[in-house]
């Protein structure tokens, strides 16, 4: 769960992305939210339900918002669907979810999100631990040219914007 100061966080987080050059908010907004399938169906839940609730608090910006989750697995594969937000924060959307331990690439995740997720203003990805990447160069050509300035990673231990993938694949 999100502390109160990493709630804060996410709102100005979410403030930067939605005011970024190059994201017209004047448009119904559009936002995917990736769950990590080595989540815990309870935490999942938990993070789902307080995310939808921060971003609710931050005004009309979201009262009308096309929400994709994204269910991030390895042996399943990348499930896409479209959900109400309302979903989210009741936890209906999480009926179906199965908690699963297994080793995922970043890279791959980015592949999907930028093939299918590109008009989504804002995504927010929720994962168990820092994620993994094996290739630097694939994970560049993902993030870039528009997916790290509109990417917020949620951890356990943190939250970090996407352009800090930029500057952690360089080294």
């Amino acid at each position: 769960m999100l502390s109160a100061i990493e709630a804060r966080e996410l709102k100005d987080m979410v403030q930067r992305v939605l005011h970024a050059p190059g994201n017209d908010i004047r448009s119904t907004p559009e936002m995917a939210v990736v769950f990590d399938t080595c989540l815990e169906k309870e935490d999942a839940a938990a993070y789902g339900k307080q995310i939808a609730e921060i971003l609710k608090s931050m005004g009309d910006t979201f009262c009308n918002v096309r929400l994709n989750l994204v269910w991030w697995g390895a042996q399943e594969g990348i499930r896409h669907e479209i959900s109400a937000f309302v979903h989210l924060m009741t936890q209906k959307a999480f009926r179906e979810y199965e908690s699963r331990r297994e080793e995922k690439r970043l890279e791959e995740l980015f592949r999907e999100l930028k093939m299918y997720q590109a008009r989504s203003r804002l995504i927010l990805l929720v994962a168990a631990n820092p994620c993994r990447w094996e290739d630097d160069k694939a994970l560049m050509a993902n993030l870039n040219p528009f997916l790290h300035r509109r990417l917020i990673l949620i951890f356990p231990d943190g939250i970090r914007h996407g352009s800090s993938l930029i500057t952690a694949g360089k080294e």
